[in-house]
């Protein structure tokens, strides 16, 4: 195994802001279903959206958006489903259409950092 040199003053921990959202960058860039649990109730959908205060999901079944408060995120699962597993056409267009946006930008930034 080779070695990196790092700095000195180099530390592997990060803030929890910064964690959470390079995974839910790397979660949101592969376009894959995830059940979120929050302290209310769990919502299965595509993650469509990030801001400083909540995780924007699009549901599977409706296409609706959903606006989850971070600090109730209890956990943010992948289901195993792809965009594909969606039955309907026009639904799946319709979810894809809420979260390729936010897929590419999270690809873009997983690759600049």
């Amino acid at each position: 195994m080779s070695s990196i040199d790092l700095p000195a003053k180099t530390t592997l921990a990060q803030s929890d802001d910064v964690m959470f959202e390079r995974n839910i960058a790397i979660t949101a860039s592969k376009m894959r279903e995830v059940c979120v649990v929050t302290t209310f109730r769990e919502i299965t959908g595509f993650i469509a959206g990030l801001d400083k205060v909540f995780v924007q999901v699009c549901v599977s079944e409706s296409g609706d958006q959903v606006l989850v408060n971070r600090t109730h995120l209890v956990e943010v699962q992948e289901t195993g489903n792809e965009l594909g597993g969606i039955a309907s056409d026009t639904m799946r267009r319709r979810v894809e259409d809420r979260v390729k946006t936010f897929a590419a930008v999270s690809k873009s930034f997983l690759q600049s950092h």
